[in-house]
């Protein structure tokens, strides 16, 4: 089973609770799928609060504690370069905002980015003060396993929606050579971070 199926299956249980919930007369704020899910109701917009600053906190912690090409968690690494590849159809000041909160080495996926180490946004859900977001981190080549690149799914639990979104808990899932999520390019001027926001790191 690959990374991206071992993820989906909780994800798609919380949607068709989350589902169910709305149908039941909740209101639909603060309700994200992404990517959409077949016949659901809720919506599929990854512009509108509160999924860039989701983002924000759920990447910054990711990248702090699993640097890329590291092996494990704070694996001391030289600092390098790395692009993103954040949900299609995200505009450019959420881009750029992403980007310049999530690291000083962080850069958006353009044509001359899209050879670094590329940490890639599979799956944002998000129900009221609960998120999840699924990351696809890189990871340096193992001995046992001369593939590369390979990649380590991160599943990021986070809390928040009225106060600073805050990582609540992990989940890590096997190293692997899993079906990444496509390469959402874009363009060269939105790589050029700008940090607009402040107290969403995870502890």
């Amino acid at each position: 089973m690959s990374i991206i199926s071992q993820i989906r299956v909780p994800v798609l249980v919380m949607a068709l609770v989350g589902g169910m919930g709305v149908m039941a007369g909740c209101p639909g704020a603060g309700q994200v799928n992404y990517p959409p899910i077949a016949g659901d109701t809720i919506s599929n917009s990854v512009n509108n609060p509160p999924v860039p600053r989701v983002l924000d906190a759920a990447l910054e912690y990711v990248v702090r504690r699993y640097p890329p090409n590291s092996s494990g968690p704070l694996d001391p690494q030289p600092a390098v370069p790395f692009a993103v590849n954040l949900p299609a159809l995200m505009n450019e000041d959420n881009v750029r905002s992403i980007i310049g909160n999530t690291s000083p080495f962080a850069r958006a996926l353009t044509e001359q980015t899209q050879n670094l180490p590329i940490y890639h946004v599979a799956r944002v859900n998000v129900r009221g003060g609960t998120a999840y977001v699924d990351i696809l981190r890189p990871v340096s080549t193992l001995p046992d396993k001369p593939v590369n690149p390979l990649y380590q799914g991160v599943r990021v639990e986070l809390r928040g929606l009225s106060t600073a979104w805050r990582v609540n808990h992990i989940q890590l899932y096997p190293v692997g050579a899993p079906d990444v999520p496509r390469l959402n390019l874009v363009s060269e001027t939105w790589d050029a971070p700008v940090p607009e926001s402040a107290g969403t790191r995870g502890e």
